[in-house]
């Protein structure tokens, strides 16, 4: 059982990670800051298929539910990679629209050809082998595990 000034704690170093990871670049600002609209369906965060409200529709269909459904089928059916890109290392800093775009590629060589293009269109000197912003994002994304990861206690 966690207690009150465990759960606090927990509350700050996810906050902490979120405000290291997500919110210290602008362009990632801009990405989150779409308004919400009645149309939204919602984003799968992991293979175990928690979901956090969208703004953008990713498939068209009669009702929510179903296009819902078609996400969730979309995202269940990308290899593992694809999925921990998605979720794991730009889930904070995809737009919504982008997103939708990569669920919808049925080729591997098209989903690589995407994340090649998503890293590039955010890179501050395209002329450059190495991308500068792609770098400074994992760099934050390591920093973050290794300075805010926490470790639950379970007793028995």
């Amino acid at each position: 059982m966690v207690n009150g000034a465990e759960m606090d704690q927990h509350r700050l170093t996810i906050w902490s990670a979120i405000l290291v990871c997500g919110f210290c670049w602008p362009n990632a600002v801009v990405a989150q800051e779409e308004p919400t609209t009645e149309s939204s369906t919602e984003q799968p965060v992991s293979d175990q298929r928690k979901t956090e409200p969208r703004t953008v529709q990713c498939f068209e269909a009669i009702d929510k539910e179903n296009s819902k459904q078609l996400e969730d089928e979309a995202f269940a059916s990308l290899p593992r990679t694809d999925k921990a890109w998605l979720t794991e290392d730009v889930a904070y800093i995809i737009a919504p629209e982008e997103r939708c775009a990569f669920l919808k590629l049925k080729f591997d060589d098209e989903r690589e050809q995407f994340v090649e293009q998503f890293w590039l269109r955010r890179n501050s000197n395209p002329d450059l082998l190495e991308n500068d912003f792609k770098e400074e994002h994992y760099r934050r994304v390591v920093f973050a595990n290794e300075k805010f990861r926490t470790e639950i206690r379970r007793d028995a």
